[in-house]
């Protein structure tokens, strides 16, 4: 926190579609709002699939203001997400691999968001320090009438959770 270097945080889960998309996010606006930084953040998965259509959708419910890029792939588009913070550039969401030129080579931390990614991976190649969060993939609701709830569900204790950790450590400055 005290470092004049940017403190880089990797959310990785199978594909990087829902859970790691959240965690880059979220962790992007709990830092601003708490006022810890510098910070990036990013995500990847062990797969690359495509950030699911749910996942923006819940992210929109939670008031970030989301576009798709004109021209993106049609199977990975990419997707422009403004958390709203003055003078901090939007942020790119798709699907990728954590080992892709987007994000960091070294000296990261590497958040595993879901269990199957964390077995996965059991070694994350340039990461200083690696990180357990499983949280449950709302897509068991997926074309359910449970689906906006499942995805609120997940989207809000991601938020939270990340509040919470910037907020202690901003405490603890």
């Amino acid at each position: 926190v005290a470092s004049a270097e940017p403190a880089r945080l990797v959310f990785i889960c199978t594909h990087n579609s829902r859970r790691s998309q959240f965690g880059h996010v979220f962790a992007e606006a709990a830092a601003h709002m708490t006022g810890v930084g510098p910070v990036e953040t990013f995500s990847g998965g062990t797969e690359v699939s495509a950030c699911n259509h749910r996942t923006i959708l819940a992210l929109e419910r939670c008031g970030f203001d989301i576009s798709l890029n004109e021209g993106s792939a049609e199977d990975n588009p990419v997707y422009t997400c403004s958390t709203g913070a003055e003078g901090k550039e939007p942020m790119a969401l798709w699907s990728k691999v954590f080992s892709d030129e987007a994000n960091p080579r070294k000296d990261f931390a590497a958040l595993m968001t879901c269990s199957a990614a964390s077995e996965a991976c059991p070694y994350v190649p340039g990461c200083a320090l690696r990180v357990s969060l499983n949280y449950q993939d709302p897509n068991h609701a997926d074309d359910t009438p449970a689906e906006v709830e499942a995805y609120d569900v997940c989207a809000a204790l991601i938020s939270r959770e990340m509040v919470y950790v910037f907020d202690q450590v901003a405490l603890s400055a």
